[in-house]
């Protein structure tokens, strides 16, 4: 048993490696980018494009409308299963979906920012937000595609218009940003919609010669409503899950002045990279997730989250380090004002590692079909997260919102590894690799 499950996983290693090299060569250009965008803003401009693009993430959130979930579940079935007329309907449906709840967003995104100049009077930061809004139906087009080119293997396509072409141009416009001496945050703004625009071109290019794009079958529309009802359940999961992700850099736009949120962004940008390979993993290995567990290979489904579990958990502690020695000095590649912001950094890589210890708990309740207990999970925590923060923040300042985001961690973590263990009879915490290796 232990030999077939190897033999299984080899494949799924081979594109865990693939999807994290292109996904560190991506992340890298990106935070290279955010770094020359905040030496050529300073603390307050990068304050301003942070929040923006924060609302813009949350507004993409439901213009997907769990678009993207829904293909890495019922699309990686089909594909296993050479299901190609149903595939293609399900693709057709979610971008019709999408482009639906996109145009919401957008809308809702607007609202938003008129609120924000009533309360604040900062014209620049609710132009800002109007700018970044223009990027939710493109962005959320990209995730879509992403998820069903990786759901029938073809990572590199997936991923590179985005992680490489995009973040190259990112680079080029700060760079030429910098040497026009524009300084001003909304035309950073306006340039992170455009990469996005040109990713997407090149990505529906590529997308037209894969294998979504060169088959030739009738489409099968049979389970359209199961597919409709899936994604609205999906995209209130997928919607709790980004307040609870965003609730930090969302309040505190509200609560404390935009050199703070620059501070508290970069230390928020460079924490972010220790989740890159569980992240990475979870997105490459969710369709076998919900193929493994529907199948009813046990032994599979577990070596499949054993593997992702392990490996994203080593990446993080191992980066988790790197910044306790020298969290200072990449703080300071931002720019000198940045420094001040050390002790957040240190609090929210903590909670990075709290969550590479819960394991791809998030991942693994959507792709079993939880995702409606689970968004009562999220939504709770995001509560408890806020009232933390709201209570915090007046007397620790940024530091109180990064003690909450630890807690919420905690908080999210342990509650879905209890839901996975009395729906299913399993968790994914690192602490069960042991247990697994010992039974196979």
């Amino acid at each position: 048993m232990v030999s077939t499950t190897r033999g299984k996983a080899a494949p799924l290693l081979h594109a865990l490696s693939l999807s994290l090299v292109l996904q560190c060569v991506g992340l890298g250009l990106l935070t290279l980018a955010q770094l020359l965008i905040a030496r050529l803003l300073g603390a307050g401009g990068f304050g301003v494009f942070s929040y923006a693009t924060a609302c813009a993430t949350a507004a993409i959130t439901f213009g997907k409308f769990g678009t993207d979930t829904l293909m890495y579940r019922r699309g990686g079935q089909y594909f296993a299963n050479q299901e190609w007329g149903r595939f293609l309907s399900l693709f057709y449906r979610s971008r019709v979906l999408l482009l639906r709840a996109s145009l919401a967003g957008c809308l809702g995104l607007g609202v938003f920012a008129w609120f924000i100049y009533l309360r604040k009077g900062d014209a620049i930061l609710a132009a800002a937000i109007v700018v970044a809004a223009l990027g939710v139906p493109i962005v959320a087009s990209s995730t879509l595609r992403q998820a069903a080119l990786i759901s029938i293997n073809e990572t590199a396509k997936g991923l590179l218009p985005e992680n490489l072409v995009r973040t190259t141009l990112l680079i080029g416009g700060a760079l030429a940003l910098g040497a026009a001496g524009i300084s001003a945050p909304l035309p950073a703004v306006a340039l992170n919609v455009l990469t996005y625009l040109v990713a997407l071109m090149l990505g529906q290019y590529w997308l037209g010669r894969s294998a979504i794009g060169r088959a030739q079958t009738g489409l099968d529309s049979s389970e359209q409503s199961q597919w409709d009802s899936a994604a609205r359940g999906l995209l209130l999961f997928s919607g709790a899950y980004q307040i609870v992700a965003q609730f930090d850099i969302l309040l505190l736009g509200l609560l404390v002045d935009k050199t703070s949120i620059g501070l508290y962004a970069s230390a928020r940008q460079i924490a972010s990279l220790g989740m890159l390979a569980l992240f990475t993993f979870q997105i490459v290995a969710s369709a076998r997730i919900a193929s493994a567990y529907s199948t009813g290979d046990r032994p599979a489904f577990s070596g499949i989250v054993d593997v992702v579990a392990l490996s994203g958990a080593a990446f993080t502690f191992a980066y988790a380090l790197f910044i306790l020695v020298a969290g200072s000095w990449v703080l300071g590649l931002f720019g000198a004002e940045f420094a001040a912001g050390r002790s957040v950094l240190l609090w929210l890589i903590g909670a990075q590692v709290v969550n590479a210890i819960a394991g791809p708990a998030g991942t693994v309740v959507a792709m079993l079909g939880l995702h409606r207990a689970a968004t009562f999970v999220y939504v709770f925590s995001a509560a408890f997260g806020s009232a933390l923060l709201l209570i915090l923040v007046p007397a620790l300042g940024i530091n109180g919102a990064a003690i909450a985001v630890v807690a919420t961690t905690a908080l999210w973590g342990i509650a879905l590894n209890v839901l996975l263990y009395r729906r299913v009879g399993t968790t994914v915490w690192i602490g069960r690799i042991r247990g697994s290796e010992s039974r196979g």
